[in-house]
């Protein structure tokens, strides 16, 4: 009985470990050093991209040049988006002025303008590794 365990074990295992990928992602066009870089991963469109409902989060700091990139390891397979913004100031949230439109750089994947999760969702594999880069606006 334990052998037979120790191999339902194993094999559930394995199967785990091999429906998972790892996604790299590459933020570019950063203004200055000032700050922070947050990343929001999504995986539903169900609120994107308010910062609560997001399925993982990344916080880059120290920021050391115009680009930063993020390594996310055993994700499950699915469809995702990300969402990327450089916290300037620090403050944690992105700034915006007193009509809504954001004073800070943000970004999309796919290279999305607009917060649209159908359009900024791209397939993660059951395996492998998967890279996407996301280019700041000039705010």
């Amino acid at each position: 009985m334990k052998k037979a365990m120790k191999v339902i074990l194993c094999v559930f295992g394995f199967t785990s470990i091999a429906s998972a990928s790892t996604l790299n992602i590459h933020v570019t066009n950063i203004n200055n050093t000032k700050g922070q870089v947050l990343i929001a991963l999504y995986n539903s469109p169900d609120n994107f991209p308010e910062a609560e409902a997001k399925y993982q989060g990344y916080k880059i700091k120290p920021i050391s040049g115009r680009s930063v990139s993020q390594t996310v390891e055993n994700l499950p397979p699915g469809r995702y988006a990300v969402v990327a913004f450089h916290d300037a100031n620090d403050n944690g949230k992105l700034d915006k002025n007193w009509v809504g439109r954001p004073t800070e750089q943000y970004g999309f994947s796919n290279g999305v303008t607009r917060p649209d999760f159908e359009k900024s969702a791209f397939v993660l594999p059951k395996t492998g590794i998967k890279s996407i880069t996301i280019k700041l606006n000039d705010a």
